[in-house]
């Protein structure tokens, strides 16, 4: 699509995957939301202050929204009383990409490896060695 707007008045699901810029915070707010269809479902896990919270929390109280996902928000830790969290069919979670019990176990078996194998040879397999006052 060469143009957001047909874009959003087509999507049934707005993922953002994008980076927080000076043309990207707050977008899409409240005009850009107004544009989805009746029942589309809007998903952040990119950056927060991407997302115009306040302009989503309107829409899925409205009704007009059927659901909303964010793992990224524009404050965090997240204040005491967001708007967003009272907002129906809505799913906050803390911004955790990637993280499981397995994956949690492969990172730490990696390390001990990456150790190990630096200790025994001055190489490494998984990541990087990094001197310190260097990059």
């Amino acid at each position: 699509m060469d143009k957001l707007d047909d874009l959003l008045i087509q999507s049934q699901l707005l993922s953002l995957h994008l980076p927080l810029s000076a043309q990207t915070r707050g977008l899409p707010g409240a005009r850009e939301l107004a544009m989805l269809p009746d029942g589309a479902v809007v998903v952040n896990v990119a950056r927060g202050g991407i997302l115009d919270e306040n302009a989503l929390a309107g829409e899925l109280n409205s009704g007009l929204l059927g659901g909303a996902g964010l793992d990224v928000f524009a404050q965090e830790p997240l204040p005491g009383d967001p708007p967003l969290l009272s907002t129906p069919n809505t799913i906050l979670s803390p911004h955790v990409p990637g993280y499981s019990e397995r994956s949690s176990w492969r990172l730490a078996s990696w390390t001990i490896e990456d150790v190990l194998g630096y200790l025994a040879s001055s190489s490494i397999e998984h990541g990087k060695v990094i001197v310190a006052g260097t990059r």
